[in-house]
């Protein structure tokens, strides 16, 4: 697969709080499967009324084309933080930027 951002090759990252993502060595972004975004969140200490709020507000288009099958993925402000992400409409997973991870 390759780098939505910057079309470098994704490289799998061993071990990333436990889950295997995609990771691209150019942009340093991270590409998570649908379940491992679930995974990502595990890993943050939260209740769990805020894991089942909506995670997606103000979708719009996003500039990027999932890497799983090219189609252009939607951009949405995560669970209503500044936090942009990308996410595939067929569910294939979730784009985040260098740094992005750690705000989940």
């Amino acid at each position: 697969m390759q780098c939505p951002r910057c079309h470098a090759d994704l490289v799998v990252e061993q071990e990333y709080h436990g889950i295997d993502v995609d990771r691209c060595p150019s942009c340093e972004g991270r590409w998570l499967d649908h379940d491992e975004l679930d995974q990502l969140e595990t890993t943050v200490p939260s209740t769990p009324e805020e894991r089942r709020a909506t995670i997606k507000y103000a979708e719009r288009r996003s500039e990027l084309a999932c890497p799983k099958c090219g189609k252009t993925m939607a951009a949405f402000n995560y669970r209503a933080y500044n936090l942009e992400l990308d996410a595939c409409e067929d569910g294939h997973g979730f784009w985040l930027d260098a740094g992005e991870e750690a705000r989940v």
